[in-house]
């Protein structure tokens, strides 16, 4: 009988119990959709570039600058003006070579009036 007795908590343990234990929530998972879409693969390398071509700009008459046509670094084409100097200087030239011109004009009708008589003149020495 004693043994019954002490046999009785070991089977009142082995009796069905609801388990106690806490389980788990579910984790929330989020899911990407797929999107097919044109893409250009492109890789950067650090370096320097240089042109084929290249110009050095060096002026050819001398003058003070009134506007720089062109942005550094940007193309031109050929005959495109790139410098605009200040005029004022060129026109007083171009203003004393027609005053120098008209003289000289001058100087020859006056010169082409005189030959007639200075040709006499030379060919008549006893007349005058």
């Amino acid at each position: 009988m004693y043994i019954a007795l002490l046999a009785l908590p070991l089977l009142a343990g082995c009796g069905n119990k609801k388990e106690t234990s806490h389980a788990m929530p579910v984790p929330e998972i989020s899911v990407a959709r797929p999107s097919v879409q044109n893409i250009t693969l492109t890789k950067n390398y650090p370096g320097y570039l240089t042109s084929e071509k290249t110009v050095d700009l060096v002026g050819r008459v001398s003058g003070t600058l009134q506007t720089i046509a062109y942005a550094p670094g940007s193309r031109v084409r050929q005959g495109q003006v790139l410098f605009q100097i200040e005029p004022t200087v060129y026109q007083d030239n171009v203003r004393q070579a027609e005053a120098a011109l008209n003289t000289a004009r001058a100087n020859l009708e006056y010169a082409q009036k005189q030959m007639p008589s200075a040709r006499y003149r030379y060919c008549n020495p006893s007349r005058m």
